[in-house]
């Protein structure tokens, strides 16, 4: 969602993109999961009449208050352990959604060093991406066997993540998807088991 390349997306043209890859996803069997739960939630948006705003909008699903206002009580101590589960989450939603972006692209059979290329250029590029999808194309081409256990410690800290915001009752559409499908790469916790998540 966003960007793509320089481009600014309004709400139509997101809506487009992402139905353009679940439903390119849904044809070629794929399970696009998180791209499917972006998707919903996009729509959940619409649904309450945001869809004119643009993605900033969509931070009213989780509250009505303005971002910038912070519980001032924290210590700056707390404050740093905070964010450093909201970084956390964002790192553990990056490294499986670059699974997830790879696997579809070798699925549909675009060529995996192209497609690393374009998207590490894209606006939207994710630092997991880069650090992750070379390795990930390895396993993917065959190269590598990627069975080293390299995901638990992602597991774990998406594992905190998600607890802490059980306990405040936040929603974390992307975070629950993205551990899920970490937890079913089993006790391997390794990037062939994840990419085998996704049939490929």
């Amino acid at each position: 969602m966003g960007r793509l390349g320089s481009c600014r997306l309004g709400p139509a043209d997101r809506k487009t993109t992402q139905g353009i890859i679940t439903s390119t996803a849904r044809k070629a069997a794929f399970p696009a999961s998180l791209c499917s739960v972006a998707e919903q939630v996009f729509f959940s948006a619409v649904d309450r009449g945001w869809g004119a705003n643009d993605d900033a909008g969509l931070v009213r699903l989780w509250t009505s208050e303005p971002v910038t206002r912070t519980p001032s009580a924290l210590s700056a101590e707390e404050k740093a352990s905070k964010l450093q589960l909201i970084v956390n989450l964002l790192v553990g939603i990056h490294l499986v959604s670059a699974a997830e972006a790879l696997s579809l692209a070798k699925r549909v059979g675009i060529p995996l060093p192209q497609f690393y290329e374009l998207a590490c250029d894209a606006a939207g590029g994710s630092t997991m991406f880069k650090e992750m999808g070379k390795e990930m194309i390895a396993v993917l081409e065959g190269r590598e066997d990627g069975s080293g256990s390299v995901l638990g410690g992602y597991a774990e800290t998406l594992k905190t993540a998600a607890m802490e915001a059980q306990n405040v009752k936040c929603p974390l559409y992307l975070g629950a998807a993205a551990l899920d499908k970490l937890l079913q790469t089993g006790p391997a916790m390794s990037l062939a088991s994840l990419l085998k998540c996704y049939g490929v």
